[in-house]
Parts: structure tokens; C-alpha cells; sequence
């Protein structure tokens, strides 16, 4: 008769009052759970425990509880609770799991929830838990359940334990650590009887045999302690081991005696001869072996004797070892079972999604496979639209029919049925064919996008990065296919200051290519660099062509997720605005680095939106007459100072004729240091990719009247001493007027750049220099290009049968060490209508390195101007002092 129970079940019954065991509540019960596996004989596991209690008490019946249970049984003879788990590792059990029409590893990912379930019930309520295995190999799952089990059992201690700890007569002890022991863990394994003629050879006797087998349990024991160790499931701090080992020179580990173990030999024999494992010759004596009747002089510890000689030892120490925290009366154990039962019946953390990860490895690799597969249909899907050529997003102009997407379509059909079972490929087809009909309505739609090079976007149609549209959320203007636009083609350009050469896409607005592109480098961001007027919304934005972060005003950037504060009013700045007060931009946490860029980026757009009426939306430009361009004007300074276009104004409550400022700076001043640093007799050093013999600045001397006294003076401070050498006769002195003569020296350096990175200067206007080392000093005066209108572009050398134009993108100056003043005014000419400018005159210091960067491409109220493709000579020029000298 079955006498074990289901754990609930038992529960239940013993709160009645006819209860069979209602005279033995107040005796101490020690509690050992047994997690079991099926013999190879088909065996269930709890055949151990009825050989040790004399009684069938585990029949291996499991009709009402499909997917597993806790079954109990005590013994009052041996004031034993054992807290048997049935599972899906018995044999009896796994037919009835496969009757749902579900695929083999959810149906395995389901009974595996179950298990850890059961598994983290008995390792709470447990002094011992005993595994016991079909043979003695490690199942290699074991640790992966067993990390699952302690995890949960660290989450969900405060809530069991305050239960606990809310019940009336139960032990402090139990509720204060959530568990009744560190329950010791035993194993028990199965050897096969037929493995014995292998483990004993002839000339050996029984005790031969019996240290093989101590030698092998030896053995796993030490590869136990080891895993166990190493996963801190058994550790020196009693709060995070999930289970104690048993003392010094106490086996934890236990080999089965083949000869209890009901084999069926012939059986056993004929599979391992068509193995290979043993002989022909040898398979006649191998069978009688095995079956005749074994004597041994002096018999093994059976596996209920080593149970319950645990049992015994855990009973002797327990007063002197911390491990046992309480060993409970059956009353005490009934009551402490029933809150906790009652207590993970509405724990979250024990629900099926929330043990995914620790659940069915096999089931992830499969979801893995089905991705891999589907990834792998659309690139073959997108490859034979393209006649065999791989197509992606970068791909244009493709003439795709009808007839070649539904020959894409079954082709890779077939190329699925293949690879995918029925199952997976009947979930999978409808996704694949939606993907395929979006990537074949968007490959006939190209962008017409046209860069600042007049070459179109080779990108299928799709909106420009995170596009702010008014009135639409974020998600709703992310929705899509948003990315930069992409040309195909990159220029080599080099950074402000002219020390570093990077890649560049071809850019597509004036930001990306005046600003964008050259924030990237470190290099100039370590140099002095000239400050220019911009419009401040007080929110610093640092935007670059791989990857736009927005940070605080004053604060580094932050790698990952970023909150933009709501701005506070500010004091009037320098130009005459005040910041204005608008709604915070606040971005959470990115999913993906993708996903960052382009929520700051729309960020940015909002920005620009919301305050498009205060700030110049291109670069600075000045229409004056005809007539007026190219004259000199000793007072230009003033022109460019006032004259700056006025078109687009502040609405509301702006005055009129506001003076508006530009978001970035289009232009770039960098000093590279002292005077010294430039050596004439050597050239340009550091400096990457100059044609060979073009790489020298020009001497530009100039005389200029002085006041004697102020140069005399400034002479004294520049070269801090309390007086100059004596010179016997100044030029052209006046000592009327206080006046003379005095020549000063610069070197001049107008520097183009073509888009190969070729790098070069001039010495006529279009004539590359070229200058031998060996010839001596160069001699030729500057004088010539600055006083002259110098082309912005010019053709490179690098190529003698196609046009490579060169564009003028430096002005290298290296200023004199005396009193005189040296200011930056460079104006460039596109049309007849105007000049852009910097909108602003930069003052340089004496005796110092200084490179004007010229912007990449110019950028009116009106147009976008593109760069040439042949004719350089009729695309624009600097014009006329653009460098001017005079005595302070």
C-alpha cells in the first residue's frame, strides 16, 4: 500500500484531528529530501528510500500530478520526514509530458521550471539532500540548477522570512535564517554490473575491486568539491552557501554494489559487443561472469547504511556544528511547511519568465538558431534581388521585377526547408515574407539627396536622421528608415591646426562639413583656439559625424545615457539676447548606441526648431555693390564689423535690425605656438601629405612708420629688458614728427588641399611652389598674394589626366616679434553680390604660429554652393588683404 503523500496534501492532512501520526508531534524530525533520477532497469528513484524503510512507499504512481511533485513519507521508527521530488528524470513520468502539441524544448523549459521549484522547497526544508544518479558520470545541468535555486533562495528570503517571523510558536531561529540547515548534499551513484569484467581482471580478488570503487568515489567527490567551490555554493559565509559537505574523512560520495543492482546481463552484453566495447572472443565468458552468484569476504556499506549513517553523524554534531540551525518537532516542521508553502504560492520570482535565464540552455540556442536563420533568409533574399551581389542600404537604381522577387521568395523557401524543421519554419515563414515585401516596395525608391560634390545619396529612400517635425512625438519622427545620407565616396581632409588627415564622408550640409567633421580631432581641441560669437541657448552640444552627445554647459560628456536639465534664464550675454526659457529636453536611458545617437540628434533638431528666429542659419555674408568689391578700404575692419547681413531677424518682441549669430563656427583660428617653431631653412614639420618642395611659408617683408618712442617702448616689453642695443641711424627718421622707418618680417603659407589629402602652397596665384632645400633660403615675398585675388581652387598635381581640384582650406602666418599689429580679415568671393566673411576681425598676437581654417564649403540665405568639378579658376576667390599689418 503507497503511504507517501503529495507535500499539500500531506499538509492538509495532518491539521486534522484523526491524523495517523497525531501521537508523535512533539518528537524531533530530521528532514532529507531525496531528488532522484531513474535507473537504466527503468527503476523509479525512490526505490532507495522503500529498501530503507522495508515498505513501498514510493510506487513510481504519478497520474495526478503531470510535470512533477513533492511526495512525503515519515517514518516514526526512524523520525525521518523524507521529501521526495518527482520530476521529469524519472522514466515513469516523461510519456505523459509530450501529449500537448508543444515543441520538445518548451515542453523541457516548462518541467524544468518545476524542478527548480521543487528543488528550492526541499534545499529550504532539508537537513539533507541526497542525489542519486543511474551512474557515475556528473550530470553537468546539476550546477546550472543549483546556481538557479541559491539565487532565488537570496531574493526571496525577506519575504519568506518575515512570514516567518509572523507566525505564532515557531522558532526565532528558523525565521531569522530562512532555512532549517545548510543542508549537507550526498550522492549516490549506479555502477553498471556488466563494467565489472572490465574493472576486474583475472588475478584479481573482491578487495581489489572494492579500492577501485573507493577510488572512484574518491575521485568525483574531489571534481564535487571542486564545481561546488568554485560557484560559492559551499562557502565559509553561512548567508550565501545554498549547502554544507561533510567533515574530514567522511565520504559524501557513495558507489552502489553492482550486485544489487538487477541488471539484465545478456541484454547489457550485446549492446556493448555492437559498441565495440568488448571482444567476440571474449562474450561467452563475460555473460557467465556476470551471472554467477559473487562471494566476497567482507561486504560494502550499502546505500541505506550510508544514509543513515549521515543521519546518525548529523544527529552526534549537531549541538557542535553551525550548519543545523534547528532540528524541529513534527508539530514545529508542520506549521513552519505550511506558511512557507502558503508564503511561494504569490512570489514573483519563482514565475516562469523570470527564470528564463536560468532555464533550458537549449531552448535559448534554439531562439538564437531562429534568428541567425532569418537574418541569413534576408540577406540571401536582398543578394538575389541584385543578381548575386550582396545589396544593402547603401545600394541604388535597382530594376527589380515581379518575376525576380517571387523567384527570390521560393528560392529561399527551399534554402529554409533545408536547414529549419516544419515547426520552426511554419512560425517563421510569415515574418520572412513581410520582410521581403517591405525590402522589395523600398528597392525601387531612391533619395535624390545631392551632396556639397553635386554626387546623389546611393541610400534607398529614407528620412534624414531623428527629422524634428512639429507636433509629433519622438518615437513617431524615429519611425522609419532615419540614418545620414551617404554618397559612396570620402575625401582625405585635414584637421583646423593641419597636424592630423582622417577620412571624411561626403557631406551633405554646411554643419557637417565645417564643423562636424573637425570636432573630431583631439589634436586642435589641445591648442589655443580663437573664440567666435555664437548664439548660446545655454545648452553646450557637441555633435560629431559618428556620434552626436549632448551634455551641460561646463560638465564632460557622458558615455552613455544622458538627461538634459531645464534651462534657466540667463544674464545678457555679450550679444545682446537672453536664453530662453523653454521645456527640458530629457532623453532616457538609450536601448542601443544606435538608438542614443539618434535621440540626441533630435534633441539637437528640436533645439534648432524651437529657436530657428534667434539664431543665423548660415554663415556670415555681406551683399555690397558691385563696385565696392575688390577696392581697398582702409577702414574694412568696420565693413565686416557692421555690414553683416540682416535678413532674418528676431519675431515677438525682437527688435528690428538685430544682428543675429550663427549656431557653429564655419571658420577656425589656431595657434600652434611660439614664433620659433617655424624654422625657413627647413619648412613645414609635422605636418602630413605636402608635395614635395611646396611645404615652405613665404617671407613677406614690410616697412612700415613707427612712432619711435611707442616702438621703443614696445620693443622693451616684447623683449623684456630696460634697454635696447644702440643703432647708429634709423630709416627715413623724422625727428620732427617723432618718427621712422621700420622693416618687419612675416611668413605666409596659403595652403590647398584637394580630396586625396595632396596638401600644398603656393607662390603665384594657381602655381604650386616648389622649392630645393639645397638651392638655399627661399626668397620669393609674399607680397604678391596678398595684395592679389588668389583662387579658391586649383588644380592638383596628383593626377595629369583627370581635373583634381584643390581647394584653398588654410592661411598659415607666423607673425614678427616687434610692436605692430597683425589682423585676420579674410573675405571669399562666389559671386558678384557679396562676401562671406568670419563676421568678426581676429587680433593676433606678435611672434606667434597661427593657421586660419577657411570653410569646406560656403553657405548663403539663398543657396548652397557646390564645389566645382572642373574650371577652378571661375568658382570664387580671396579676395585682397585678407592679412593686415600696422604699427601700433
Amino acid at each position: 500500500m503507497r503511504e507517501a503523500q503529495e507535500f499539500t496534501e500531506w499538509l492538509a492532512a495532518a491539521a486534522q484531528p484523526h491524523w495517523t501520526h497525531r501521537g508523535q508531534l512533539e518528537q524531533p524530525v530530521l528532514v532529507v529530501g531525496v531528488v532522484a533520477k531513474s535507473s537504466k532497469t527503468g527503476d523509479h528513484g525512490g526505490k532507495l528510500i522503500d529498501q530503507l524503510v522495508e515498505n513501498a512507499v514510493f510506487c513510481g504512481s504519478f497520474d495526478k500530478h503531470v510535470g512533477g511533485s513533492i511526495e512525503v513519507f515519515y517514518s516514526p521508527y526512524h523520525q525521518i520526514i523524507f521529501l521526495y521530488v518527482n520530476s521529469y528524470h524519472d522514466g515513469h513520468l516523461q510519456p505523459s509530458l509530450f501529449t500537448e502539441d508543444k515543441s520538445f524544448f518548451d515542453v523541457l523549459k516548462d518541467v524544468e521550471s518545476l524542478f527548480i521549484k521543487y528543488l528550492f522547497v526541499i534545499f529550504l526544508l532539508s537537513h539533507v539532500v541526497t542525489f542519486i544518479q543511474p551512474d557515475t558520470r556528473l550530470d553537468s545541468t546539476l550546477i546550472r540548477h543549483l546556481l538557479a535555486v541559491n539565487e532565488m533562495r537570496a531574493q526571496t528570503r525577506p519575504t519568506y522570512a518575515r512570514r516567518l517571523a509572523n507566525a505564532s510558536g515557531l522558532p526565532g531561529v528558523w525565521s531569522d535564517e530562512g532555512r532549517l540547515a545548510l543542508p549537507r548534499i550526498l550522492f549516490i551513484m549506479h555502477e553498471n554490473r556488466v563494467k565489472r569484467g572490465s574493472v576486474l581482471r583475472p588475478g584479481q580478488n573482491f578487495h581489489d575491486y572494492d579500492l577501485t570503487v573507493e577510488r572512484l568515489e574518491r575521485s568525483r567527490e574531489y571534481q564535487l568539491v571542486h564545481l561546488l567551490k568554485s560557484q560559492s555554493l559551499t562557502a565559509e559565509h553561512l548567508g550565501i552557501a545554498l549547502a554544507s559537505l561533510s567533515p574530514h574523512r567522511i565520504p559524501f560520495v557513495h558507489v552502489v554494489d553492482p550486485a544489487n543492482t538487477e541488471t539484465n546481463v545478456i541484454e547489457e552484453c550485446l549492446l556493448n559487443l555492437c559498441k565495440g566495447t568488448i571482444k567476440s572472443s571474449n562474450f561467452g565468458r563475460l555473460i557467465d561472469d556476470n551471472l554467477r552468484p559473487v562471494t566476497k569476504a567482507e561486504a560494502r556499506v550499502n546505500a541505506s547504511e550510508f544514509l543513515l549513517g549521515h543521519v546518525k553523524d548529523i544527529l552526534k554534531r549537531e549541538s557542535k556544528q553551525s550548519f543545523f540551525f534547528l532540528i524541529p518537532t513534527l508539530e514545529k516542521f508542520i506549521q513552519g511547511s505550511s506558511v512557507l508553502m502558503e508564503a511561494l504560492e504569490d512570489f514573483s520570482i519563482v514565475k516562469n519568465d523570470k527564470l528564463a535565464r536560468w532555464l533550458c540552455e537549449e531552448s535559448h540556442f534554439e531562439n538564437d538558431l531562429t534568428s541567425q536563420y532569418f537574418r541569413a533568409a534576408t540577406d540571401l533574399y536582398r543578394t538575389l534581388l541584385n543578381n548575386g551581389k550582396p545589396i544593402s542600404k547603401i545600394t541604388q537604381n535597382v530594376e527589380i521585377s515581379g518575376a525576380r522577387h517571387l523567384k527570390a521568395i521560393k528560392y529561399i523557401g527551399a534554402f529554409l526547408r533545408l536547414t529549419m524543421n516544419s515547426t520552426q519554419l511554419d512560425a517563421l515563414w510569415p515574418v520572412i515574407l513581410k520582410k521581403c515585401q517591405v525590402v522589395f516596395k523600398g528597392s525601387t525608391n531612391v533619395c535624390d539627396a545631392l551632396s556639397v560634390t553635386n554626387t546623389r545619396c546611393r541610400l534607398l529612400a529614407h528620412k534624414e536622421r531623428s527629422p524634428y517635425m512639429s507636433g509629433k512625438s519622438m518615437d513617431e519622427c524615429l519611425k522609419g528608415r532615419c540614418f545620414n545620407h551617404f554618397s559612396g565616396y570620402s575625401h582625405l581632409s585635414t584637421c583646423s591646426c593641419g597636424q592630423s588627415q582622417k577620412l571624411r564622408n561626403d557631406p551633405f550640409d554646411a554643419k557637417e562639413a565645417n564643423y562636424d567633421f573637425y570636432t573630431q580631432f583631439g589634436c586642435c581641441k589641445k591648442l589655443e583656439n580663437m573664440p567666435f560669437k555664437l548664439y548660446n541657448p545655454g545648452i553646450k552640444w557637441d555633435v560629431t559625424t559618428t556620434e552626436t552627445m549632448v551634455v551641460r554647459k561646463g560638465e564632460p560628456p557622458k558615455p552613455r545615457g544622458v538627461k538634459l536639465l531645464s534651462r534657466k534664464r540667463e544674464e545678457p550675454q555679450e550679444n545682446g539676447f537672453k536664453s530662453q526659457k523653454s521645456d527640458s529636453y530629457v532623453i532616457s536611458r538609450p536601448k542601443s548606441q544606435s538608438r542614443m545617437v539618434n535621440e540626441l540628434t533630435w534633441q539637437y533638431n528640436k533645439m534648432c526648431h524651437e529657436h530657428s528666429t534667434n539664431y543665423l542659419h548660415h554663415m556670415w555674408f555681406t551683399k555690397v555693390p558691385n563696385g565696392d568689391i575688390g577696392s581697398e578700404n582702409p577702414k574694412i575692419e568696420e565693413k565686416v564689423k557692421n555690414g553683416a547681413q540682416k535678413v532674418e531677424k528676431k519675431k515677438g518682441d525682437a527688435k528690428e535690425g538685430k544682428e543675429l549669430l550663427p549656431l557653429y563656427p564655419s571658420w577656425s583660428v589656431v595657434c600652434l605656438g611660439p614664433a620659433k617653431i617655424y624654422i625657413h631653412a627647413n619648412g613645414i614639420k609635422d605636418q602630413p601629405n605636402f608635395i614635395k618642395g611646396s611645404d615652405f611659408l613665404l617671407p613677406w617683408d614690410l616697412n612700415l612708420t613707427v612712432k619711435s618712442e611707442r616702438w621703443l617702448q614696445g620693443m622693451k616689453e616684447i623683449l623684456k629688458v630696460d634697454r635696447l642695443p644702440w643703432r647708429e641711424k634709423r630709416l627715413d627718421e623724422d625727428p620732427a614728427k617723432g618718427t621712422h622707418r621700420e622693416k618687419v618680417k612675416l611668413f605666409i603659407g596659403f595652403e590647398y588641399e584637394c580630396p586625396q589629402g595632396h596638401r600644398f602652397f603656393c607662390d603665384k596665384p594657381q602655381h604650386i611652389l616648389a622649392h630645393d632645400r639645397n638651392d638655399g633660403l627661399l626668397k620669393t615675398d609674399a607680397e604678391e598674394l596678398v595684395k592679389s585675388n588668389l583662387p579658391l581652387y586649383a588644380r592638383c598635381k596628383c593626377s595629369k589626366t583627370v581635373v583634381v581640384n584643390a581647394q584653398l582650406m588654410r592661411i598659415h602666418l607666423v607673425t614678427p616679434k616687434a610692436p605692430v599689429g597683425v589682423r585676420l580679415v579674410p573675405m571669399v568671393m562666389l559671386e558678384n553680390s557679396g562676401y562671406f566673411h568670419m563676421g568678426q576681425i581676429a587680433e593676433l598676437s606678435h611672434s606667434r604660429y597661427y593657421v586660419l581654417r577657411l570653410p569646406f564649403v560656403y553657405q548663403n540665405s539663398e543657396k548652397l554652393h557646390k564645389k566645382p568639378i572642373s574650371t577652378p579658376t571661375t568658382c570664387g576667390t580671396l579676395l585682397p588683404n585678407a592679412i593686415q599689418v600696422y604699427p601700433k
